[in-house]
């Protein structure tokens, strides 16, 4: 990389700084942030609809592969689409990506893939669900 940065780069550099700190008011990022959450839960319900509440991923992935983003963060640690890639080889990062269908095999795959991943957290104790589950709910 060069050490000679041209005076116009600079410039445009601190002015490209300068709109991005005025955007920042509380206003703004409590926006995004209601923004960002509603798309969340969207992607969540539309997710827990496709696989009848994680009892058929597989058909919610060949509804639209998109929903593995949902089923992916489910993971503990979530998994980026590389890291799944190399758990389960037949899902498409494409198809995610793209919100395509996943083809049969992956789509049974990724199902395997993710419940196993679930079902191991659950016997390890990794996770203590009464965190995320009302207490109620348990007795």
């Amino acid at each position: 990389m060069s050490a000679n940065i041209e005076p116009e780069h600079v410039a445009n550099a601190a002015k490209a700084k300068a709109l991005y700190l005025a955007k920042q008011s509380p206003a703004d990022l409590s926006a995004d942030w209601h923004f960002a959450i509603r798309e969340a839960r969207r992607a969540v319900a539309g997710a827990m609809r496709a696989s009848a509440c994680l009892t058929d991923i597989a058909s919610g992935l060949q509804e639209d592969c998109a929903h593995s983003l949902v089923f992916r963060h489910l993971m503990a640690p979530p998994v980026s689409q590389d890291q799944f890639k190399l758990i389960c080889p037949h899902w498409s990062k494409a198809a995610e990506n793209n919100s395509q269908r996943a083809t049969v095999v992956a789509a049974q795959a990724a199902q395997e893939a993710i419940l196993n991943r679930l079902a191991l957290l659950w016997q390890n104790s990794a996770i203590d669900w009464r965190n995320w589950i009302p207490e109620s709910d348990f007795q």
